[in-house]
């Protein structure tokens, strides 16, 4: 029974990596370098594949990165967002050819809007027609004159 026991607790160590010898982890680093699979040494070793990576970030610091990477680099997003400040009425596909990045549309509105950049469509106002620009013209001769009494009429 207690022979078991440590079978299983010398197992669970090996498992976290805490079995592991000085000699092996070298072994391990020299067999990296040489272009050995992470997934080959865990299996010669008999340690996880988290054991091993473990062992790289002690020596070297190595970080496995995780997540998806990034459509742009950091210069690419910048130069975006310098152009839309320039031209706020690019749409997001001109906006790409004209920084030269190939990205679909929808990463470049996700990079604006990361950035603070909303969608605003500019109001159309209605063009004034020539009889009422006439009326107008005529109301602000009549009442050029009128400032002081206006001011009175206003603040009273």
């Amino acid at each position: 029974m207690f022979q078991i026991e440590f079978i299983f607790i010398d197992l669970i160590q090996r498992m976290r990596g805490v079995g592991v010898k000085r000699k092996v982890r070298a072994e391990i680093r020299e067999k990296m370098r040489n272009g050995a699979s992470i997934h080959v040494l865990s299996d010669e070793y008999e340690v996880s594949i988290r054991t091993i990576y473990r062992i790289l970030e002690e020596k070297y610091s190595i970080k496995r990165k995780r997540g998806r990477k990034n459509a742009l680099t950091s210069r690419e997003a910048r130069n975006l967002i310098r152009k839309s400040r320039e031209n706020p009425m690019l749409s997001a596909s001109k906006l790409a050819k004209a920084v030269d990045v190939c990205v679909s549309t929808q990463t470049v509105r996700n990079i604006l809007k990361r950035n603070q950049f909303r969608n605003k469509r500019v109001k159309r106002l209605e063009s004034i027609s020539a009889s009422n620009k006439e009326k107008r013209l005529q109301f602000a001769q009549k009442h050029v004159t009128w400032g002081k009494k206006m001011e009175k009429s206003y603040f009273q």
